[in-house]
C-alpha cells in the first residue's frame, strides 16, 4: 500500500507497498455509499456553540479515557467542537483531566491559573504558552470555563490540565530549581549547574547537530542519575509537599529526557518515540490524576488514532501504544472537513490563514463524506456493519484529508491513507471550516520557534 506518514515534527513521506483499496477509483455518484453515510451518520449543527446534550457521545462517553483528534491545528470548528465535548463530559460524564498535546512544563503554569479564580487565563496564555496551536480564543474559552467550573469545588473534584508532549525544553529547569531550593537544598547545590544546563530559551538545531553520540549519552546517564537521586527522597519530600507535587517534579525530568531524544534524533530515526513518549504521559496523567474519574485527550487526528503504522520508521502512534495499554477503555473521536481556512505555518515559515476552496480528492473518505451534503455530522464507526458497503470502505485504507501545523498551498499532498473502522470509533466532519483565532505572544521570549527552527522547508509536509 501506498501510506502517508508522518515525523511527529518532520516531513510527511511516502512509503510504497501493495494494496488495491487505495489505487481503486470508486464514483461516489454511481453507487449507494452516499446514500448509507446519510442513513447511519446524525446531522449536527455546523456551528458547535449551538450545540445543546451532545448526545452521540455517550456511546463512547464511558470509556475512561477518550481521544478527540482534529484534522488541522487551525480549525476554529474543530476546537470549539472538542470544547463543546469536553465540557459535557465533564459536566455529564465526571471526566476531570485534560490532556493536551502541549509541553508539560508549560501546562503547569496554565493549571495553576486554572486553580486560582482571580488568575488572568489570557495574560498566563499569552506569555507562557510556547505554540501558536493552541494560544488561540477558542482554546482561551475552554480554559476560562474549566476555572469557572473548578471555582466552588473542592480539590479533588476540580479539572486539571496536562500537558503530554515532550518536544520543548524551556521551562523545566527553573521550576525544578525552584522546587529543590525550597525542599532539598543540597540536591540543588549539587545538581544545579547541571538541571540549568539541561533547557534555555534559544534550544535551536544548532545545539543538537553538533552533538556527538558520546556527549548526547553522556547527557542521559546525568539526567538519570538525577532523576534516580530524586525518587530516592521520595518518601521525605512528600512529606514536606504532596504526593502530586512530587509526581509533578519528577514528570519534569523525564519529559527532559524524552525531549533530549526527540530533538537529538529529529526527524526520521528509528530512535524517534515522540508518540510513545505522549502515551506514556498520558498513563502517567491517568494514574496521578484521574484515578476513578475520565481523561479526554486533546491533540491531532494523527497521534489519538489507533494506527499501528504512523511515523516514517512505521512506529506505533501514541492512540496505538494507548488502545494496546487499555484497549475497550480508550476510544476516539476523529474529525474531517472538505474545504474552507485553517491556520497553519506557510512554506517561508509565517503563520497564515490558508484556504481550501478545490473539491477533495477522487475515491477519498472525505469525497464521500462531502457529498453527503451536510453542514456537519457525526458517524459512529463502529456501528456500522462490516459487511455492508459502507463497511468495507471504512474497513481498507483510503486518502483522508490530514493537515497538521504547516501546509504548502497543496492539499492533493495532504492526504493521509486512513482505515477508519481500525483507527476511530466515531468521526465529526464539516463541510466548511474557517481559521482559529490565534492569540499574539505578550513578550519575545525567544520562544515561539524554540522547535519550529528545526522543522524543514515545507513542501511535502505536514508536522503534528
Amino acid at each position: 500500500m501506498v501510506r502517508l506518514l508522518f515525523s511527529g515534527l518532520g516531513i510527511m513521506v511516502l512509503l510504497g507497498c501493495s494494496d488495491p483499496d487505495i489505487i481503486e477509483f470508486i464514483d461516489f455518484n454511481e453507487n449507494a455509499l452516499i446514500n448509507q453515510v446519510m442513513n447511519e451518520s446524525v446531522p449536527i449543527d455546523a456551528d458547535p456553540l449551538l450545540w445543546s446534550n451532545p448526545h452521540f457521545i455517550d456511546a463512547y462517553a464511558n470509556r475512561p479515557v477518550i481521544g478527540l483528534g482534529e484534522a488541522t491545528h487551525g480549525t476554529q470548528e474543530f476546537f470549539e467542537a472538542k470544547a463543546m465535548l469536553f465540557r459535557y463530559l465533564a459536566e455529564e460524564q465526571g471526566f476531570r483531566t485534560f490532556c493536551i498535546e502541549a509541553d508539560f512544563a508549560e501546562s503547569l503554569y496554565i493549571d495553576d491559573c486554572l486553580q486560582d479564580p482571580e488568575c488572568d487565563v489570557s495574560a498566563v496564555m499569552a506569555d507562557r504558552m510556547i505554540f501558536w496551536t493552541w494560544r488561540t480564543a477558542e482554546v482561551r474559552d475552554l480554559l476560562l470555563w474549566i476555572q469557572e467550573f473548578n471555582r466552588s469545588r473542592d480539590d479533588d473534584d476540580r479539572i486539571h490540565y496536562v500537558g503530554i508532549d515532550g518536544q520543548a525544553l524551556i521551562y523545566q529547569s527553573q521550576l525544578l530549581l525552584d522546587f529543590l531550593l525550597i525542599t532539598e537544598t543540597d540536591l540543588y547545590e549539587d545538581w544545579g549547574d547541571d538541571i540549568r544546563s539541561w533547557t534555555d530559551n534559544t534550544f535551536t538545531s544548532s545545539r543538537f547537530e553538533s552533538m556527538t553520540e558520546q556527549e548526547y549519552e553522556d547527557q542521559l546517564v546525568t539526567m538519570n542519575l538525577f532523576l534516580a537521586s530524586l525518587l530516592n527522597r521520595k518518601e521525605a519530600l512528600e512529606q514536606q509537599v504532596t504526593p502530586t507535587v512530587f509526581a509533578n517534579n519528577v514528570q519534569l525530568v523525564v519529559t527532559i529526557i524524552q525531549a533530549f531524544e526527540v530533538n537529538y534524533h529529529f526527524p526520521n530515526n528509528k530512535a524517534y518515540h515522540r508518540d510513545q513518549w505522549m502515551a506514556e504521559n498520558v498513563l502517567w496523567a491517568k494514574a496521578t490524576y484521574a484515578h476513578e474519574r475520565g481523561l479526554a485527550i486533546w491533540a491531532h487526528n494523527g497521534h489519538v488514532a489507533k494506527d499501528k503504522y504512523y511515523d516514517f520508521y512505521r512506529n506505533p502512534s501514541m492512540g496505538f501504544y494507548l488502545f494496546e495499554s487499555l484497549g475497550m477503555d480508550y476510544a476516539v473521536v476523529g474529525f474531517g472537513f472538505s474545504r474552507g481556512s485553517f491556520t497553519a505555518v506557510s512554506p517561508d515559515g509565517s503563520l497564515e490563514t490558508m484556504t481550501i476552496d478545490k473539491d477533495p480528492k477522487r475515491g477519498s473518505l472525505t469525497e464521500l463524506f462531502h457529498h453527503a451534503k451536510r453542514d456537519a455530522f457525526w458517524l459512529d464507526v463502529q456501528r456500522i456493519a462490516e459487511q455492508s458497503e459502507l463497511g468495507r470502505f471504512a474497513s481498507s485504507y483510503k486518502p483522508y484529508l490530514t493537515i497538521g501545523a504547516a501546509f504548502n498551498g497543496f492539499p492533493e499532498q495532504y492526504y493521509r491513507q486512513t482505515d477508519l473502522a481500525r483507527e476511530y470509533d466515531g468521526v465529526i466532519f464539516f463541510e466548511n471550516t474557517h481559521a482559529s483565532d490565534t492569540i499574539p505572544r505578550s513578550s519575545a521570549k525567544g520562544v515561539e520557534s524554540t522547535v519550529n527552527l528545526r522543522r524543514p522547508k515545507v513542501t511535502r509536509a505536514s508536522p503534528i
